[in-house]
């Protein structure tokens, strides 16, 4: 287990009716307000890797505009860095392993990597017929990426920059992957 002082993090959508944004619990029970340098419409995803909380969030104000937040002090303060911009809905993930960052954006699969969740590099999944395509999730087992699709694939890399499709289109339709 990440040695993070056992913190919880939890994202969700945040407007003026619902206001969640992000919380922190260190026993569960108990959730502060996080406050961040800047909200955004939605947080969508989070993960911890190399002693840095990691969280994804859009913001529709003038257009889609993904962010990644960073904490290097287990979520007392954070920094906001853009990714892109990108009209790719809310489905976006965040997961850490190997030394880097992965972000999926569902739209034809666009991925975006980062070593220090500052400077973003774009990269894409091959596939031989993306239009529609859409990324469901994304996990990491220790040593191997995973990434699910809607159309049933599956696609793994040891990286997170260059994916390899393991498993063509199939039924049943996939929503999530975990390990």
């Amino acid at each position: 287990f990440p040695s993070h002082d056992r913190k919880f993090i939890a994202v969700g959508f945040h407007n003026a009716s619902t206001s969640f944004g992000v919380r922190s619990s260190t026993d569960g029970i108990t959730w502060s307000t996080v406050t961040l340098p800047a909200e955004v419409d939605s947080m969508v995803s989070v993960t911890y890797g190399n002693g840095m909380w990691a969280l994804l969030g859009y913001d529709y104000s003038g257009g889609s505009y993904w962010y990644a937040y960073k904490s290097v002090n287990n979520g007392v303060t954070w920094t906001r860095t853009l990714i892109t911009q990108h009209n790719a809905g809310n489905d976006g993930y965040i997961m850490y392993g190997n030394g880097i960052f992965v972000v999926t954006l569902p739209y034809l699969i666009q991925i975006y990597y980062s070593t220090n969740l500052t400077s973003w590099t774009f990269s894409y999944i091959p596939d031989p017929d993306p239009i529609g395509l859409l990324t469901r999730e994304i996990a990491f087992n220790g040593t191997l990426f995973a990434i699910i699709a809607n159309n049933g694939s599956i696609y793994t890399s040891s990286n997170g920059i260059n994916w390899t499709r393991v498993r063509n289109k199939d039924v049943p339709l996939y929503d999530d992957v975990w390990f």
